[in-house]
């Protein structure tokens, strides 16, 4: 091959431009290319992905410092409103407003005694700057600051909406105070649940100010601050600023959108912020950074990619002079021998006279002509035998993933039973598929869906199998393990179904879900050998699919129940609210006992302590149509001693009797008792703290059946709920006493001050 003297061309550029060297200039500018297009889609990328990762950096610092600033101001928001509303400042205020209306001449009196019992309570709390107390005409009746007393504030929000339901005013700058403000007002109820007036607060905003303060960590030139509604922006310090224009963040926040993105801030300045509204402070909190600072790095980043872009491209100039020559004369040998193979000339080889890398690329492109000779030849056969095996493939995938998706959005066991074997008959042109399910005591395999007539007929006939017995459902099952049988009349383990005559192989693949397995998928052919190992791996995953839908469904239903008996408590609880007196926490206590399950009877009874003994009193009794007996009425009382279950009952636990006839704790005459009254079993919830026991809460079946941890939980919360409403009863009636006790005390003190004075 002739030797080339690559420096020979390019001593003259008319040659290097020559259109008969076009090989040349190509090659030239391929290899520029190859270099420079690289790297300047590198350099893009780079530059563009570092935007965003620095993009998407800043604006997780500033989505996370929000969500963080937002929660702290809704949980001291929260905070700070659950003290003005907690019981014993209410009672105060309705206290103070019966009082005034009860004895006016007193007012300096009840005045000085408000301020007092609020500061008794608060003690060290600094929540509020002040506390007010209006009566029904919005007239500041008491105060923490005597000159709030007497002033009218009928028109003002605070007094209006304070009226209605617990009102948080939005944040605001006080023209007066020079001073961001915030009140907090919530209605005053008397004895007889109507509206007596309004309890409002100001509230001490150092705690808002620590949270705008605390240090971000995303650099000199960010901060976090506030937007009131009033067109007010308020600092860390909650200093007021002035504001040139609106901001995107500031409309999108008060449009109750929360988000990040690039705009200009209140003083016209290029930001990167988070906004989120904060809706019990009627404000919107925005944490910005000046996208200067926040994207500096990336301009850093671009002008290096620049610098290094242009000198790699001047050395890959100055090399594509060197090597162009040197490569373009045996590539045009070699690209003639290809236009030759092309044309069919398979013959044709490339002389190998070099050892260089030109010499090994002759070599490789022989190889490569040989090779090519015969992929040709068996190219249309290999074409079929992958065709096929990638369609039996996406076959087996998409009943997969039909399975998978059944599994995850039908919560109808059966209906996901019936679609599963279904589709592993169909997709995969089996001759049977079942599926088989553990009864409740883990002894037999009940089918579930099985395909064709034949699994019509074995539903109708209740078809089951022994587990561990001589069937490969029952092994499956018994093993946790898949057990396939190439050819059925070999295997020792296999039940012969009259209904499935044709079966040659049979596979056996356990429904496992959290270590324990719910049934097996039996899957029949009428071929033998018919199961390959991606078949097995592919239904062992369908299998699992379906193990993890059918726990879903259970986990569903045990989930609305826990939601309905949720509901139960709720609605117990808020019935409580308004009760009346004993008698009214009895039944509303009874009736949901009743909602949770009908058929049982219910009975409350009360400790009545003597020096000697304990006597329990009935106090509320409902009998159901099961538990009728009118053996015991209420009212009726008896020894706790004679039960022989004073002990269990002092200790505070629950009772729980699972059968009558045979319960060692119980004595005769008292099971007798039970008996006579229809009951099988009970259940005795104690009502009261610790030791100090008030009584319990019993639920009877009439069969010696053991109730449910779940209707024991929930009889649970129905005492718990009682007690709580029998304290708040005591709690109400003996600050009504007291007050009788101070209104008779007061009385005696003014009779004897008229008789000194005559």
């Amino acid at each position: 091959m002739e030797q080339i003297n690559p420096w020979k061309d390019f001593a003259s550029p008319k040659h290097w431009f020559d259109t008969k060297r076009s090989l040349r200039r190509t090659m030239f500018w391929s290899l520029v290319a190859v270099i420079f297009v690289p790297m300047v889609l590198v350099g893009s990328v780079v530059t563009s992905v570092s935007l965003k990762s620095n993009t998407s950096l800043v604006e997780s610092k500033l989505v996370a410092v929000a969500i963080l600033k937002e929660g702290s101001i809704n949980r001291w928001l929260d905070g700070v409103a659950g003290r003005l509303t907690e019981p014993g400042t209410m009672d105060i205020a309705v206290r103070t407003l019966y009082e005034f209306e009860r004895r006016p001449a007193f007012e300096e009196h009840l005045v000085s005694r408000f301020r007092h019992d609020v500061m008794a309570i608060r003690g060290t709390s600094n929540d509020f700057e002040l506390i007010n107390l209006l009566d029904k005409d919005g007239v500041v009746k008491a105060s923490t600051d005597e000159a709030e007393v007497g002033k009218i504030h009928k028109s003002d929000p605070v007094f209006t909406e304070g009226l209605k339901a617990l009102y948080i005013q939005p944040l605001y700058f006080d023209e007066t105070t020079r001073a961001a403000t915030l009140f907090i007002s919530t209605p005053v109820y008397d004895a007889d649940e109507n509206i007596a007036g309004v309890l409002s607060g100001k509230v001490s905003l150092h705690v808002l100010r620590t949270i705008l303060q605390e240090a971000t960590g995303l650099g000199a030139k960010s901060e976090t601050y506030l937007a009131a509604q009033d067109g007010s922006i308020f600092d860390p310090l909650l200093a007021i600023r002035p504001a040139s224009q609106s901001t995107r963040g500031i409309s999108a926040g008060f449009n109750n959108q929360a988000g990040t993105t690039l705009y200009f801030n209140y003083e016209g300045e290029p930001v990167v912020g988070s906004y989120r509204p904060i809706g019990k402070l009627g404000a919107v909190l925005l944490a910005e950074q000046e996208r200067e600072e926040a994207f500096a790095s990336i301009r850093r980043t671009a002008f290096l990619l620049l610098l290094l872009t242009v000198v790699i491209v001047s050395g890959a100039m100055y090399l594509g002079y060197l090597l162009t020559n040197r490569i373009v004369t045996p590539i045009k040998e070699m690209t003639t021998a290809a236009t030759e193979i092309a044309q069919g000339n398979l013959q044709k080889t490339i002389a190998v006279d070099r050892e260089d890398e030109i010499g090994l690329m002759a070599y490789a492109f022989n190889n490569m002509t040989a090779q090519l000779k015969d992929l040709i030849n068996t190219l249309e056969f290999r074409v079929k035998e992958r065709t096929a095996a990638l369609m039996h493939r996406e076959a087996q995938l998409q009943t997969a993933i039909k399975v998978s998706n059944a599994a995850g959005t039908i919560l109808d066991s059966q209906t996901l039973f019936e679609q599963a074997v279904n589709l592993i008959k169909e997709q995969f042109d089996f001759y049977y598929a079942g599926l088989f399910l553990v009864d409740e005591a883990d002894e037999w395999a009940v089918l579930k869906a099985g395909t064709g007539a034949a699994g019509r007929q074995q539903l109708e006939n209740h078809h089951r199998l022994k587990i561990a017995g001589e069937s490969m459902i029952g092994w499956s099952i018994a093993n946790r393990q898949a057990r396939i049988s190439a050819d059925v009349g070999q295997e020792t383990v296999h039940y012969v179904n009259p209904l499935l005559p044709e079966t040659q192989s049979e596979m056996a693949l356990p429904l496992i879900s959290r270590g324990r397995a719910l049934g097996a998928l039996s899957i029949q052919s009428a071929e033998r050998n018919a199961f390959s190992q991606e078949d097995v791996d592919v239904l062992q995953t369908v299998a699992d699919q379906i193990a993890a839908g059918l726990q879903n469904s259970a986990l569903f239903a045990e989930v609305q129940t826990t939601r309905t008996h949720f509901e139960e408590l709720y609605q117990l609880g808020s019935r409580l609210l308004i009760v009346e007196n004993y008698e009214a926490i009895y039944r509303a206590c009874m009736d949901t006992v009743k909602s949770i399950n009908p058929t049982w009877g219910v009975m409350i009874v009360q400790n009545q302590p003597t020096l000697r003994q304990t006597t329990l009193e009935i106090v509320g009794l409902w009998r159901s149509e099961t538990v009728s007996d009118a053996t015991l009425s209420k009212g009726d009382r008896f020894s706790a001693a004679e039960t022989d279950l004073q002990n269990a009952l002092q200790a505070n636990k629950i009772l729980h009797i699972t059968h009558v006839n045979t319960d060692p704790r119980l004595t005769d005459a008292f099971r007798a008792q039970l008996e006579a009254a229809g009951i099988g079993s009970a259940v005795g919830i104690p009502v009261g703290r610790d030791t100090n026991l008030w009584g319990a809460l019993w639920a009877a079946h009439t069969a010696p059946v053991a109730f449910a941890d779940e209707e024991i939980h929930l009889l649970e919360g129905v005492a718990q709920q009682m007690l709580i409403s029998l304290e708040n009863h005591l709690h109400l009636e003996e600050a009504l006493n007291r007050a009788t006790q101070l209104e008779a005390a007061a009385e005696v003190a003014k009779n004897t001050t008229t008789e000194i004075d005559l």
